[in-house]
């Protein structure tokens, strides 16, 4: 699959084994940026931070701005990554989008989380990064100043398997209009070349909504 497949969008490619650095890619609503690292012993594993920063001026309001992300992972043949060999994690398995070129919606997806703390009807499972992985905060706008918030994603690779990712940004305050509304998402991948390419959106890919209606369906949550 090349950038420009990747859910249809035409990404920006970033140089191969592109760690090291940080890129900032604005939409509407704030920056995002993504900041990766390699791990200092082990080549195919990488230190990931996405933060947004929502911007004043231009974002909602919204007091607690979480971040959800959806993954699609092959293996070096092509082929989905099998999770019934990982131990606590075979749910994944289950919450798989299934391909329609008709609602563009790519095969394969599904929100990363640790499937270990969760089981099927679990309704206290939700969908927010930071449920999951406790190494970050949500980001925050009063309407006066905006709070950056951050994740961090310990991503890894078998050589030769590839990673898309597309990470999303909703508010959750009952007090906001845009309560449950997504302000904005950031597409990318990883492989053992590292990060090759990413993109900001202002809204999530059919094939994002999907995962999450998967998710929701498995878990019975909102």
């Amino acid at each position: 699959m090349s950038s420009v497949d990747f859910l249809g969008l035409a990404a920006i490619p970033l140089p191969a084994a592109a760690w090291h650095k940080k890129h900032n890619l604005g939409n509407k609503n704030g920056t995002f940026s993504i900041d990766s690292d390699p791990d200092l012993e082990d080549r195919l594993w990488g230190h990931v931070k996405i933060t947004f920063e929502p911007s004043a001026k231009d974002c909602p309001p919204c007091k607690n701005i979480r971040f959800v992300q959806a993954v699609q992972t092959l293996d070096k043949g092509g082929s989905f990554v099998d999770w019934s060999t990982t131990r606590g994690e075979e749910n994944r398995n289950h919450l798989r989008t299934v391909k329609d070129d008709a609602k563009k919606i790519a095969g394969g997806w599904f929100i990363d989380h640790l499937a270990k703390r969760c089981r099927a009807g679990d309704k206290k499972c939700e969908i927010y990064y930071g449920d999951h992985n406790k190494q970050g905060k949500d980001a925050t706008n009063d309407g006066i100043t905006g709070g950056a918030g951050f994740m961090r994603d310990n991503v890894g690779s078998v050589q030769g398997e590839a990673k898309y990712f597309e990470t999303c940004i909703r508010c959750v305050d009952t007090g906001s209009a845009a309560n449950g509304k997504y302000l904005g998402c950031l597409v990318w991948d990883f492989s053992d070349a590292g990060i090759t390419m990413s993109k900001a959106t202002d809204g999530p890919s059919a094939t994002f909504s999907a995962a999450v209606d998967v998710f929701n369906n498995f878990y019975s949550t909102k």
